[in-house]
Parts: structure tokens; sequence; C-alpha cells
């Protein structure tokens, strides 16, 4: 059993999805795994129902997840397989991490409030945990359960099923935030400052995207550009009054303003200023304390 493919490395050869081969029509002999001849493909679910056989081919399956568990979490498995791959433009997956952190996801969601959706917020969470400590990116969970169809109230519950496997998987928030920064900006000057930055930030306790919004903010005024908290506010999707506090308590720099909201001074710390200066002559605003 086996289909023709018309594309690729073994164009014309038989790929014989049962037994996870290629195929030499011409003599029969094997001549690849589906796997290594193309680790994007290698499922085999064109032969067979069973949702427990359409594992893909790099996957040793767990055997702690019971048979008729894995038969429930399939579908997330593959939404969140393809979801990863349309975020991060057709890479490889990791299907033995991935069905771990399903799995995890799965039991989080029992009474997470996830109902008869909870496909939809089990791939949606194990899409956030997997870009967080594979990639140390950053991508929007409840956003990617409304993509995939979840209603508001439904997509609510995958912040708390994130809730719960973040005590379970571990990852460098000073990477995320750094690549945080470096999707909001385009400006490389800017960008590099606010990393500067992050390196003596207060992080603990605060959203990845509020410490991103007001670094870059601070930044940006450091080198002597201009910018507002709203249109920072916009490219991370938080409320500006949530930057604006952040800004108003972080221990980088101090930002005094006119009576008409003009920022007029920003004072930081001599140890960030040498530091700066090394890049940019930092803008006249600034003052090293």
């Amino acid at each position: 059993m086996g289909q023709i493919h018309i594309y690729g490395k073994y164009r014309d050869c038989v790929y014989d999805y049962e037994n996870g081969v290629v195929v030499d029509p011409g003599s029969g002999e094997v001549i690849d795994s589906i796997y290594v001849a193309d680790p994007s493909d290698g499922f085999r679910a064109r032969v067979s129902n069973d949702p427990y056989k359409s594992i893909h081919y790099s996957v040793v399956i767990d055997r702690r997840v019971p048979k008729h568990i894995y038969k429930a979490i399939h579908p997330s498995l593959e939404n969140a397989a393809a979801l990863l791959r349309q975020i991060f433009n057709g890479i490889d997956i990791d299907f033995n991490y991935l069905l771990n952190i399903v799995y995890n996801a799965y039991r989080a969601s029992i009474d997470a409030g996830a109902g008869r959706h909870k496909r939809d917020v089990v791939a949606a969470a194990a899409v956030y945990i997997y870009s967080l400590t594979k990639f140390s990116r950053y991508v929007d969970p409840y956003k990617i359960c409304l993509d995939v169809g979840g209603s508001a109230a439904v997509c609510r519950a995958v912040r708390r099923v994130v809730i719960k496997l973040s005590k379970i998987y571990k990852f460098d928030r000073v990477k995320v935030i750094a690549n945080l920064i470096d999707s909001i900006s385009d400006d490389p000057t800017s960008s590099y400052i606010a990393k500067l930055l992050l390196r003596y930030a207060r992080i603990s306790g605060v959203p990845g995207k509020v410490v991103a919004g007001a670094l870059m903010y601070i930044a940006t005024y450091i080198r002597g550009g201009y910018i507002t908290l709203r249109e920072i506010a916009k490219n991370v999707d938080v409320h500006e009054a949530i930057i604006s506090r952040y800004i108003s308590s972080n221990n980088v720099a101090k930002i005094f303003r006119s009576r008409a909201g003009a920022v007029t001074r920003i004072e930081i710390p001599n140890k960030i200023c040498i530091e700066v200066e090394k890049v940019l002559k930092p803008s006249n605003i600034v003052v090293c304390i």
C-alpha cells in the first residue's frame, strides 16, 4: 500500500505510509524511510482511521499516555503541529516533545472550563508552551484559540491551562522578552538599547509584553527619537496605562515630563550610561546619575 510522489527528493517513488518507507517502484527495493526523506510528511493517517496509528514516524509513543487518552488528544496534537508550522514557516516539529506538552495540557484542561471545546484550548496552550521553550518566542494563546474557532468565553480557559503548564515547563524569560523587543521594532539601535536596559530591568512578576513595550519606549527617547505610549501599547497589544505604571516604577530609568506630558528629562544609572555611550551619544535629555 503506498502513494507515488511527484515531487521532492524521491520523485516518482512509492511512499508506503503503513510501513514508513520509500520504495523504488521498479525494483521494489526500500530506498529510505519516509521520516528521513521528508520529516514534514511521515504520517500513517492515510492508511488508518485509528489515531493511535496516525502518529508521526519520529515519535516513540510514551506508554504513560493511555491509548484512550491518545485518541482524545490526537486532534489537538495535529492542530498544534499545523499551527506551529504556520507560525514558524514550516519548521520540523519535535513530535515527542509536542506530544508531551499536549498530554499535560489535556490533563490541565479537565477542570479549566474548556468544556467540549477542549481540543482548541489544548492546541492553543501547547503552541504557546512549545514556542516559549523551543524558540524563546512569545505567541498569544488566547488569539490562537480564537483563530482556530474557539469562542471568547472558551478561550479564556487557555490562560488557566497555560498557568498550570508554566509550572511544569521552564523557559528563559530574558530571551523571550529580547525576541519580543526585536519583533516590535524596525529600528536596530532602539532595539539594542532596549535589550541593554533589559539586562538591568526588574522583570519578575511583570508580563513580558509590558516589559518589552516599556523598554522600547525608554530606549527610543534615549537615542533621541519620539514615540507615544499609545503607539507602543498598540504594538504590544497592552493597555497604555499598564505600560505607564511599569515605566513609573522601573529601576532602569526615571522619566520627567512637562505639564503637557512631553518627556523633558531621563535619568539613568551611570553603569547603563557607560554601555549606551559605547554605541551612541545619548539624547540631550538623558542625565547619567
